[in-house]
């Protein structure tokens, strides 16, 4: 790994969870921590490449809380650190296990980060852990199987 978070998102900021994000990152620069932010919009491939390069990926909300970020971080052997989700997810990633997620009061982010960083044997089990959850459960194929599961359940029963 050659950084230790990296971020990359829309280049206006959109919302407040994203200004304040952005500026705790440079915290953490002040502090050592390696953070690679893109200045722009990446082709996929760079994406991915710079994500696998990084021992988390900060994935904010930013229009909605689900994203593909999120898995795709997780796919390319990153851990992410998201925000407390305020939406019920489909087989969520499950913090500690998958991911960290973040309260958006105080330093939440800059906490949660210097703290994952200080074991990365954990983030490279964590890292396994969710690039697995992801393959199994939010997989283009994955997600159309649990759709037609749904729309066939027996609505009947209580």
């Amino acid at each position: 790994k050659t950084t230790d978070v990296f971020f990359a998102g829309q280049p206006a900021l959109t919302s407040s969870v994203l200004v304040k994000g952005r500026g705790q990152l440079e915290l953490l620069k002040a502090r050592g921590v390696r953070v690679d932010i893109a200045d722009g919009p990446l082709p996929l491939p760079d994406f991915l490449q710079r994500c696998s390069a990084a021992w988390l990926v900060w994935s904010p909300s930013g229009f909605g809380w689900e994203c593909f970020r999120h898995y795709e971080a997780a796919v390319s052997g990153s851990v992410p650190v998201m925000n407390m989700p305020t939406i019920e997810r489909f087989r969520p990633l499950e913090q500690g296990k998958h991911c960290f997620l973040y309260p958006l009061e105080g330093d939440g982010l800059a906490d949660t980060v210097i703290e994952a960083l200080k074991d990365k044997a954990r983030l490279e089990v964590m890292a396994k852990a969710a690039r697995e959850h992801v393959l199994k459960y939010h997989t283009h194929a994955a997600l159309c199987q649990h759709i037609i599961e749904v729309a066939l359940e027996d609505r009947t029963q209580p």
